[in-house]
């Protein structure tokens, strides 16, 4: 039978603490519990609240995804290309490239899976069926959400126990920190913070496809091939300065926009509209067949990333420790990375923590090249400025890509291939074979009909 909050075991002696149910802290209970490793589990189901970022799996998380969780393969979508789009300029990102087909066998060898083409992932049902999975092993004791009053201990830099809001106290042997955004460790430990820009209204609108004849037509329609269409937005033209995201998740749609949150702008509905106007203009016309908004969220969250992550007990994890402009936060591959040293930070938590947190360093480069973006006026950009940033954007994700490996071959040392992927993705050659993306290329918007002062506040 699972253990239960009705249990008193989990006072007796310490265990693993994991905060936090969204996507990380899940991944996390499940990988203990695989290792037959008691532990306790704070928070609510997720439900179906927005926003709720990290639908676009990276080729690694996909590979990882369909190796460890196959039963949740009917909830994600293959997808054969990316596209970001700045100004008049457009950079597409093909799977079937050959650099992909380079690194293909040695993803297949690390994950221990398949792999074609990426998935997007529907987050909502896909945290759902991970929260029954992890709250219902008997090696996870979940306890609902509620405030956690941390005891540290300064001296030895570790987490003893916590005090929960129901009088309760936990011995803790390791706590992971899966609070996101609430940063529950980080304040309570007054961790240094460094902010990455201002604070940003984030929106995120769920649109259901109109019938079935309709999402058939879309079958070829390049757009909907895509893992995503990402476009920056500008206010003259769309109502406000942001960056705007379309992710195709089978017979729904999910747009995300976001703008600084201490600006005047339009309301959430209205920077919506403004990214429909906006994708238009890219040929992105999802509004014909998903005509009907399912849901909407809108949040203001800060960027930042702390002075550390780790200590002697303790670990901060995905945007806990890291958050970045929600385009460049890969937050299913921070989830997955999480997932792979679980097991071994409780074994050596230094020595862990430490890896973990090199790898989160890595979405830095891909941040700057976001901001770099939301900060260009929409007739100044150049296509060699446009060709630098893609190319540096480039480089971040192979360099993640291998770091990641080394986090895999650090997990499972004796997996079949690991030491020849680690040998290969190091090697400068490999690393100066054609990128995912294409050249960048200069195009046509699209003009649009319509009044963009309708998207005002």
């Amino acid at each position: 039978m699972p253990s239960t909050h009705n249990s008193p075991l989990h006072t007796h002696y310490p265990r693993p603490l994991v905060i936090g149910t969204d996507l990380t802290g899940l991944l996390i209970s499940i990988a203990l519990s695989r290792a037959q490793i008691a532990h306790v589990l704070i928070g609510d189901a997720p439900g179906d609240r927005l926003p709720r970022t990290g639908q676009i799996l990276t080729p690694t998380s996909t590979t990882i995804f369909a190796k460890h969780f196959p039963t949740l393969a009917g909830l994600a979508h293959p997808k054969r290309s990316r596209l970001v789009c700045f100004g008049d300029y457009r950079a597409a990102m093909d799977f079937e490239n050959p650099w992909m087909f380079t690194v293909r066998p040695f993803l297949e060898m690390a994950a221990g899976a398949p792999f074609r083409y990426p998935w997007n992932l529907d987050r909502v049902a896909a945290d759902a069926a991970l929260f029954a999975m992890a709250s219902s092993d008997p090696f996870c004791t979940h306890l609902p959400a509620q405030s956690v009053t941390v005891e540290f201990d300064v001296a030895t830099d570790r987490v003893n126990a916590v005090q929960l809001a129901d009088g309760s106290r936990l011995r803790t042997s390791h706590v992971f920190d899966a609070s996101g955004h609430a940063r529950t460790l980080a304040r309570q430990l007054r961790l240094a913070r460094r902010p990455l820009g201002v604070p940003q209204l984030v929106v995120q609108g769920l649109y259901a496809v109109e019938n079935e004849a309709c999402l058939r037509a879309l079958a070829d329609v390049p757009w909907y091939r895509d893992t995503a269409t990402v476009i920056r937005v500008f206010r003259a033209s769309h109502g406000f300065d942001g960056m705007a995201v379309c992710v195709p998740l089978g017979d729904r749609v999910m747009i995300q926009a976001q703008r600084p949150s201490e600006e005047t702008g339009p309301s959430p509905a209205a920077m919506l509209a403004g990214v429909v106007r906006a994708m238009q203009e890219y040929g992105v016309d999802f509004s014909r067949c998903f005509v009907k908004q399912v849901g909407m969220g809108a949040d203001v969250q800060e960027q930042y990333v702390h002075g550390r992550g780790h200590g002697a007990n303790w670990v901060l994890t995905g945007s806990a420790y890291i958050n970045t402009l929600v385009t460049s936060a890969s937050s299913t591959d921070t989830s997955m990375a999480a997932y792979d040293v679980a097991v071994p930070f409780v074994a050596n938590p230094p020595d862990a923590g430490r890896r973990y947190q090199g790898y989160l360093d890595y979405f830095l480069t891909m941040h700057e090249v976001w901001q770099w973006g939301i900060h260009q006026g929409e007739r100044s950009l150049s296509i060699d400025e446009v060709e630098k940033q893609i190319a540096k954007y480039t480089w971040a994700n192979q360099a993640q890509f291998y770091q990641l490996a080394e986090l895999k071959h650090y997990a499972d040392p004796k997996r079949f291939g690991m030491q020849l992927t680690r040998q290969v993705l190091s090697n400068r050659a490999l690393m100066l074979a054609p990128a995912p993306f294409k050249s960048v290329s200069k195009i046509r918007r699209q003009t649009v009909p319509g009044d963009v002062t309708s998207t005002g506040a």
